[in-house]
């Protein structure tokens, strides 16, 4: 990807950086985005942009457009995302609930 954007390591360093952050950033505020919102509009609003996000990235002509489509559009969708169906499993599974979160805290 460097030689095709014309990018260098340190550059593509940061747009992988900056997804973590904001991934992160998505992850933090979801459930202030949950009180507000439907879960299911935002599932659907969160997976189109980093759907979006990632057909930006994966089509990249140039080092603003991979950074916007990784680290700007697809990291805090996934987030948001990542915490909705943790949460979906959490609420679902009834015995052994610390694996779904992989947390293991001995046999039952």
């Amino acid at each position: 990807m460097e030689a095709q954007l014309g990018t260098t390591r340190a550059e593509m360093s940061f747009v992988f950086g900056l997804a973590t952050v904001t991934l992160t950033a998505g992850m933090n505020f979801a459930p202030a985005l949950y009180r507000r919102y439907s879960p299911v509009w935002l599932s659907i609003a969160c997976g189109a942009a980093s759907a979006t996000g990632l057909w930006l990235a994966s089509s990249a002509t140039s080092f603003l457009q991979f950074a916007f489509g990784y680290g700007v559009l697809f990291g805090p969708g996934a987030g948001v995302v990542f915490i909705l169906s943790q949460q979906a499993v959490n609420q679902t599974v009834t015995t052994r609930r610390g694996l779904a979160n992989g947390q293991f805290a001995g046999t039952s």
